[in-house]
């Protein structure tokens, strides 16, 4: 895993340098966060570090996806089996809908929508704006 760290905070690093605004290509770093932070809020920052809390939000940002018929079925699974091998979890223990007031504060939210990256196929990520009560009816038929 030491390698896979080390090529990935390379790949972030040369993304940041050429992004530092974080209007473009950089936003699809955001992967998982936006459901991430809403994590950490509700959980007080203490039931799920950063790492854990990403991993559930970017297993949600598949089904979300695939719920959208954005995301490949073929990513959700490839993400999700990474995510296990890594033996890291994507069980919340919390009825996910209940995360989207959390979800309405974060940064990159403009305009009353909660603002998404979800992957058509790994390694495509878009940036998607979704109404909030849109975004919970997905979550409670998760």
């Amino acid at each position: 895993f030491a390698r896979i760290g080390y090529l990935c905070c390379r790949a972030k690093a040369s993304i940041v340098a050429h992004d530092e605004m974080d209007t473009g290509a950089r936003r699809a770093l955001n992967f998982g966060h936006t459901f991430a932070h809403a994590i950490e809020k509700r959980y007080n920052y203490k039931t799920y570090n950063h790492g854990e809390a990403v991993a559930i939000g970017m297993v949600m940002a598949l089904a979300v996806g695939a719920s959208l018929g954005i995301t490949a079925a073929g990513a959700v699974r490839d993400v999700t089996r990474a995510i296990a091998a890594a033996g890291l979890t994507a069980e919340l223990g919390i009825p996910e809908a209940e995360l989207v007031p959390l979800m309405m504060g974060d940064k990159k939210n403009s305009r009353g929508t909660i603002t998404l990256i979800l992957l058509k196929k790994i390694g495509e990520p878009i940036v998607y704006d979704i109404e909030p009560d849109k975004l919970a009816r997905i979550l409670e038929r998760l």
